[in-house]
């Protein structure tokens, strides 16, 4: 009986449980979360007999702002009594519309919201005042949600430099203005900057807020998503793990704002190799997203789209490309058909593709995701980087080696340039490359070489490699594309137990610590020799003739690390 009592709810202001109760605020939890919308209104009014509390939509038990529908009702009010009581084109009027947008931005109407913020604006410009860095910062966010980005951080640098010269750079709000410039920047492909900007701002809002304040959790999380940018899969997930943990206790773990920490959470695993995780974390956020915002909504797209990422890798494509397919009808319908937001999921969808086998869908998608990210970003940025390695791989599956090389290479420089030689989107493109140079119809000992390095008078060079067999390749000596001999996989064996670094996932076996030796060499030409030439030919030249000057390939699949060694003659 206790317990079915615990559970009942009522209004915490009039403690009737009859009628529709609401939960409007996130701050309120158990059986203080609930009230009667009249009685909120009411409460409202008796604390509206100054204009200043007409426009103060928080609630004075939590501190949080008022969420939703009732928020909107309430405010609405509010915003008819301050019409009434100093007119349209108050100053009051204009901070009334900055808090009202604020309330239709959460609810996921960013339209309404930039109308709200732009009338905001116009009446300080009527009345004469400078315009509030408030209405800029908030207007900057939508116009970022919207997809306007370039225009977002125009005006979001406006609102800094007015922040600073009222408050100073020292000030809390500065702080927070400077984390959301970053995530603009972020938006834009400047993830250098966004990274200095946002850290910049973590460590103001620590020293002002503590290290647990819901603010700072928002921060972390834009962070944490930086990082991700960044290619550092592994700091990003520590951030972003530390966002939801602090988003969970503010708010709990059904709110909207720890959905959306949840989904990036989930971007994190993906890009980690941990799909599986990322699936729950994204169908919890997606649940939530659904619920609050509807299933056609933006933050519904994205999570979709995350989501349907984390099914191709699970191998779950028919679902995936079903959720990617909806997740792009909202994305053009919200942002337009050249927005990236639009590109990110054509790149998703087009992953999809492939995994049916559709080869001629995602080269088109894939191609229309590039053509959108070179107009945003420029041909030679790393946000290109993902579509030319995807593409790519679709144009070796469609048998046009040549514009596969074409693309895998462009890709590479870009990569090593922006992550470095060992990074995995280095490694991942440097294997695929390997598997198209490997591919029949294309010339062998044109390897993709890592490192080369003389040892005993034998030049050994590594290279990263797909391929899932060994084969000796040479002028001389060319042996069948199948199973190799067992003379080849004993050769595998001896230069592997040679190397100092067994190898891992992110690398291949350093090419300075592989031996090998004249004579394992020439005993495998021999085999090979006898059972692919052909008389005429062993009658004119020796194995060891065979081998002078000419290079011989050795490549070996060592799961789940690829090496491949190149051998050349004495020299």
């Amino acid at each position: 009986m206790e317990d079915e009592r615990a559970e009942e709810k009522f209004c915490r202001v009039c403690l009737d449980s009859d009628g529709e109760l609401i939960s409007p605020c996130a701050g309120c939890r158990g059986t203080a979360a609930y009230i009667h919308f009249d009685c909120m209104l009411e409460f409202y009014k008796q604390h509206g007999t100054e204009l200043a509390a007409w426009v103060d939509l928080t609630c004075p038990t939590c501190k949080h702002c008022y969420e939703g529908a009732a928020a909107i009702q309430l405010a609405e009010y509010g915003r008819n009594a301050i019409a009434k009581e100093v007119g349209e084109d108050s100053e009051e009027m204009a901070i009334m519309l900055t808090n009202l947008s604020n309330v239709f931005f959460d609810s996921g109407n960013s339209v309404k919201a930039k109308e709200l913020l732009e009338k905001s604006l116009a009446i300080d410009e009527r009345c004469g005042n400078p315009p509030c860095q408030v209405a800029l910062r908030n207007l900057g966010n939508v116009c970022n949600e919207l997809g306007d980005v370039r225009k977002a951080r125009e005006l979001m640098e406006r609102a800094l430099v007015i922040e600073e010269e009222e408050m100073g750079c020292d000030h809390i709000h500065f702080a927070t203005m400077m984390a959301d410039l970053g995530s603009m920047c972020a938006n834009l492909g400047e993830t250098t900057r966004a990274c200095e900007l946002i850290e910049r701002a973590l460590v103001s809002e620590e020293r002002h807020c503590g290290k647990d304040n819901p603010q700072v959790a928002i921060t972390v999380e834009n962070l944490g998503t930086v990082y991700l940018d960044l290619g550092d899969a592994q700091k990003g997930c520590e951030l972003l793990i530390r966002a939801t943990n602090l988003m969970q206790r503010e708010y709990g773990r059904d709110h909207w704002q720890v959905a959306a920490s949840k989904a990036n959470l989930g971007r994190a695993y993906i890009d980690l190799g941990e799909s599986e995780k990322a699936k729950e974390l994204l169908e919890n956020s997606l649940s939530i997203h659904q619920r609050e915002f509807g299933k056609n909504s933006p933050q519904t797209a994205s999570t979709l789209t995350n989501l349907g990422r984390a099914l191709v890798n699970l191998g779950e494509v028919a679902k995936a490309k079903e959720l990617l397919q909806h997740a792009l009808e909202i994305r053009e319908r919200e942002y337009g058909h050249e927005s990236p937001k639009v590109a990110l999921t054509l790149n998703n969808l087009a992953a999809a593709y492939i995994g049916l086998e559709l080869y001629d869908e995602a080269r088109d998608m894939l191609e229309r995701s590039l053509a959108i990210k070179e107009k945003e970003y420029g041909s030679d940025h790393r946000e290109v980087t993902l579509a030319l390695h995807d593409l790519g791989r679709v144009y070796f599956h469609l048998k046009d080696t040549d514009k596969a090389i074409e693309l895998l290479d462009t890709c590479l420089r870009i990569q090593k340039r922006e992550f470095g030689e060992k990074h995995s989107q280095v490694i991942a493109t440097e294997n695929l490359l390997a598997t198209v140079y490997a591919s029949p119809g294309l010339p062998w000992g044109v390897p993709l070489a890592i490192e080369e390095q003389s040892v005993d008078n034998y030049k050994v060079i590594c290279v990263a490699s797909m391929r899932d067999e060994a084969v000796v390749v040479g002028d001389a000596v060319c042996t069948s594309r199948g199973s190799p001999k067992p003379q080849l996989n004993q050769f595998v064996e001896r230069v592997a137990s040679s190397c100092e670094k067994k190898p891992t996932t992110r690398g291949a076996w350093p090419a300075q610590t592989c031996i090998a030796q004249w004579n394992e060499v020439t005993t495998i030409a021999e085999d090979e020799d006898a059972s692919t030439t052909t008389a005429e030919d062993e009658e004119t030249t020796t194995a060891e003739e065979r081998f002078e000057n000419e290079d011989i390939i050795l490549e070996s699949f060592a799961a789940p690390a690829f090496l491949a060694a190149a051998v050349l003659a004495q020299i």
